[in-house]
């Protein structure tokens, strides 16, 4: 079937059924997704091979003449593995900070396995030339051919005579020129300022763009030492991984040599040069004398903007040298900080050098709000925790990526709840990754921890919710089952029994021995290798001897059973959709209560409550929310929990992690029809008593998922009318707009405002309003020193702008954003200039923006959220997506999730067959699973929409009893 056929035909299907839409995405759409990449791409890149000096060498055949079914050992993305390297020495030399190209030269040590006559290494983007091959006693041999092979990223070259092993190890000299002005990775310059006159170069080679820095073997599991030498211009300053020393050359620019690092893979290595004007220093000191610099630019670290996250940053550090005290040589010397004023990512902490965008590090403390703080904390000890998970200890491919990215994720809670146990940050892991994941996890087609990864497209999009979030609420369920020593223990053996070198994780499961009565190895291979995550049904039972009884059923828990990923279509479970659950239960009658805990290893089995002898009133299960499952009791358990609610003193039997897991397992078992949207208005008018943080907040998750659907639909009004009437209780009781000294108090503020504004509340609405006009700025200040409260700022400018329709106050903000130096407050004013219903200021936000790449992405996710806005965002990709590509490479996984971000409130059948119609248009790229989801997530939009807004209209809008027992 050829490409117009097959789009003719998808376009046809889409105006008759979503649901023949759906069956042909598996059979039609992956082969249109997944046609071969063009290489127009790297062919853009211009590269003088005259200003390599070196001897001329052949093309070898084998990389312009195919056989036909001759295979060659370069025709795979895995590397061979019969070169294995042990040390780099490289030297790069940058004329200027805004060059386009720059040479080098590599000197790579390596050991050979077995005789060969072939070496391949990783390089891209750039012109490489072998120059010299010696043997372990100095001998030069004689090279007979090499070339590219870009299919794979290869420079392959070929010796006359096959080499032995004895002849190991062998040195490999290169010179190279690559370009350094592409793609926000592998080493790259941008233009920062008001003025756009300052530059720096910053690298970004995870996961696997070292290889167009310089070439090397790009795989994790091939770690190395690297000594590294920097010719960069006068008056600049370089940093890498290790400490540096700098002296003036002949030609009058800075050699800056490193000292070795350890072993280390590619993806950590990291460099950076700037102006030393621009860019400058903070100095401090750890608990055990490491020196830690934290860089900004001059006119923040002026202002005060790098003391305080220096000071966090020490602590945490302390935190972790105390934790880690027997294995402290994970961390380096010396370790340095960049803010960067542009990073494609949040952060990475590459070995010595973390590099964060500065907006994700750099705060005051009476400038900032708790939930920011609280999410600075969490990214620097996730970074400093990588020291030892992906640094000290990294994974053999990226299907283990998990070891590193989901062990410090799960590991970053632990640690800042001992840097500041006031902000009880571990529970709050329930609203900041397990809802959230939990969610994204119920899509048929998600994928599970551990999948086959071949292709750069595949390892680019596996950084995603399921490969981090989902494998740190796994540990925690683990945790909870073991202990949190246990579980530290075994983080530790697995460490020393892997210094330097690459990870086994089957050592560290071994570790931990058991959980509850299963082998860790076989716990973990149920949730790691079987995609979404169980559902189990609960009922109790008696029988008629008088023996009580919970009868449990386990099945695979997905959000709708009508996508056509619903069965075993990308991911077939190796378990027939069968987990290994530990489940702990509470059984009460009032407040006498009886814990019991379950082990569910079938899909249907029948446990004894107790010694069966008594029966209860209700029962609750997965205490603490702490498994990775969702729960649908029988409808007279959730009659009987939500009596208890309503009329006991329920904080002594329920915590605010079990009300958090009720309102979240409400939401979804309504979503799915497994309960109804009157059963779930009924339980909620608790919330009237309701003065916890972390059950509002679970709240506000699932109500703003809700409401991005309803806005400017009968339901909205519905809905906002029931939970005004909680909201004005818990206004009189509290003064919400009074900032306060508790962290925890704060964040519940927050969120309780955050949910009163999204439903257009009027209170809510007029008072940023007056906020407005008492703060507004009149005089631009670069820094703006605005005096609001924090948590309130981006209330007050996002629905001020949302509600007045002033051309003053939109230009206001607009020049604040243009001019304003602080990047945490620029984002504040980027996202309030999308919230205007005025449909032309949407057009102008998309118009004078369009040259902002710092914050294209941004832009496009905010004007997302605006229901008006979505229009303009998606026009303007429609039209321009070639461009973004060109701009941003096509293997940037920011594009898929720009299509989500930008469709996930689609809701109409025009807006569907649109979708469908440019996804189809599409070349391959890192984003082969975010188009399945956006496709997915709006055929559930529809269904949801079409089948449920009547009865939400009901539940919602009929009379309900809020006056609730003293």
């Amino acid at each position: 079937m050829t490409k117009t056929t097959s789009v003719s035909y998808l376009v046809l299907l889409a105006y008759f059924s979503f649901v023949i839409i759906s069956s042909v995405l598996v059979g039609v759409l992956p082969p249109l997704v997944n046609r071969p990449l063009c290489k127009s791409n790297e062919s853009k890149i211009s590269i003088s091979k005259r200003s390599i000096e070196s001897k001329k060498i052949d093309i070898c055949p084998e990389l312009t003449d195919f056989e036909i079914g001759i295979i060659l050992p370069w025709d795979s993305y895995r590397l061979p593995k019969n070169v294995i390297p042990l040390n780099y020495e490289i030297e790069l030399k940058i004329p200027s900070l805004n060059s386009k190209v720059y040479n080098g030269k590599s000197e790579i040590t390596v050991q050979i396995s077995e005789s060969l006559d072939t070496f391949v290494i990783h390089k891209k983007l750039m012109n490489v030339n072998i120059t010299e091959l010696r043997d372990s006693k100095g001998e030069l041999l004689e090279i007979s051919c090499a070339g590219d092979y870009d299919k794979y990223d290869y420079y392959i070259f070929k010796t006359r005579d096959y080499i032995s092993p004895d002849s190991s190890p062998l040195t490999l000299k290169y010179t190279f020129e690559a370009h350094l002005d592409k793609y926000e990775s592998g080493l790259f310059n941008f233009n920062f300022g008001i003025d756009k006159t300052k530059s720096m170069i910053v690298s970004k080679f995870e996961p696997i763009d070292a290889r167009k820095a310089f070439p090397c073997f790009d795989e994790p599991n091939l770690k190395a030492t690297y000594s590294i030498s920097l010719y960069h211009p006068n008056n600049t300053i370089a940093l890498s991984n290790g400490i540096e020393n700098s002296e003036i050359d002949s030609t009058g620019m800075i050699k800056t040599v490193f000292e070795i690092t350890p072993k280390l893979p590619s993806y950590l290595i990291s460099l950076s040069i700037f102006d030393e004007d621009d860019i400058v220093p903070r100095y401090s000191r750890s608990s055990t004398g490491r020196s830690i610099r934290l860089w900004s630019r001059k006119e923040l670290a002026d202002a005060g903007y790098a003391d305080d996250p220096l000071v966090m940053a020490v602590d945490i550090l302390n935190r972790l040298e105390s934790l880690f005290e027997d294995i402290i040589d994970a961390l380096p010397r010396q370790i340095d900080i960049l803010a960067s004023p542009l990073y494609p990512v949040d952060s990475i902490a590459h070995y010595g050098l973390a590099i964060f965008k500065e907006n994700k590090i750099l705060f005051k403390l009476n400038s900032i709000s708790e939930s920011e703080r609280q999410q600075i904390a969490l990214l620097i000890a996730k970074q400093f925790s990588e020291f030892w998970f992906g640094g000290y200890v990294t994974f053999e491919w990226w299907n283990e990526l998990w070891q590193q990215e989901a062990l410090a994720d799960y590991f970053k809670y632990r640690l800042v709840d001992e840097v500041y146990p006031e902000w009880k940050i571990y529970d709050q892991f329930i609203t900041e990754e397990l809802i959230r994941v939990l969610v994204d996890d119920a899509f048929p087609s998600s994928h599970p921890v551990i999948k086959n990864i071949n292709t750069p497209f595949e390892i680019e999009e596996y950084f995603d919710s399921v490969e981090r979030s989902k494998t740190a609420a796994i540990f925690r369920m683990m945790e909870e089952e073991t202990s949190k020593e246990t579980f530290l223990n075994a983080i530790k053996s697995y460490l020393e029994a892997n210094s330097w070198g690459t990870g086994n994780s089957l050592l560290f499961f071994s570790q931990l021995g058991r959980i509850g009565p299963w082998r860790a190895t076989d716990f973990t291979d149920r949730w790691f290798k079987q995609s979404n995550y169980p559902l189990l049904k609960l009922n109790k039972v008696v029988s008629p001897n008088g023996t009580v009884w919970l009868n449990i059923e386990q099945s695979r828990f997905i959000n709708t059973n009508s996508s056509v990923f619903a069965g075993d279509t990308i991911y077939p479970s190796p378990y027939n959709w069968t987990w290994y659950v530990p489940l702990n239960c509470v059984f009460g009658n009032g407040s006498d209560l009886f814990n019991q805990k379950f082990y569910i290893s079938s899909q249907k089995q029948i446990e004894m409550i107790g010694d069966g002898t008594k029966d209860y009133e209700y029962f609750h299960c997965d205490i603490k929310f702490s498994g990775y499952y969702s729960l649908n009791y029988e409808h007279a358990n959730w009659m009987a929990l939500t009596d208890l609610l309503h009329n006991g003193n329920y904080e002594q039997v329920l915590s605010p992690n079990d009300r958090s897991n009720l309102i979240h397992n409400l939401f979804m078992n309504a979503f799915t029809k497994r309960l109804t949207y009157f059963d779930l208005s009924e339980t909620l008018i608790f919330l009237l008593r309701e003065r916890d943080y972390l059950p509002w907040k679970t709240l506000n998750f699932h109500l703003n998922e809700m409401l991005s659907l309803l806005e400017y639909k009968k339901p909205f009004y519905q809905v906002a009318t029931y939970f005004d009437y909680f909201l004005r209780n818990i206004e009189n009781e509290v003064n919400l707009w009074e900032t306060s000294g508790n962290h925890v108090e704060e964040l519940f503020k927050q969120t309780v405002l955050e949910i009163a504004c999204q439903l257009q509340d009027f209170d809510c609405l007029d008072k940023t309003t007056y906020l407005w006009d008492t703060y507004k700025p009149y005089k631009v200040d670069p820094l703006f020193n605005n005096t609001m409260p924090a948590f309130m700022k981006r209330l007050v400018y996002n629905y001020h702008l949302q509600n007045a329709y002033t051309v003053d106050d939109w230009e206001l903000v607009y020049t604040e954003y243009r001019t304003i130096e602080d990047l945490s407050e620029k984002e504040k004013f980027l996202e309030s200039l999308s919230y205007t219903r005025l449909s032309w200021f949407l057009e102008i936000y998309l118009q004078r923006l369009e040259d902002d790449l710092i914050n294209f992405f941004d832009k496009i996710k905010f004007l997302s959220r605006n229901n008006l806005g979505r229009e303009y965002a998606w026009n303007f990709i429609r039209a321009n997506y070639d461009s973004i590509v060109e701009e941003y490479g096509v293997d940037d996984p920011r594009l898929g999730q720009m299509l989500i971000d930008v469709s996930s409130t689609f809701e109409t059948e025009s807006l569907n067959y649109e979708l469908l119609e440019f996804i189809v248009s599409l070349e391959n790229g890192a984003s082969i699973n975010a188009r399945y989801r956006a496709l997915e997530k709006v055929s559930t939009n529809l269904d949801w929409l079409n089948k449920r807004s009547k009865e939400i209209i009901e539940a919602f809008g009929g009379p309900k009893k809020y006056i609730l027992p003293k």
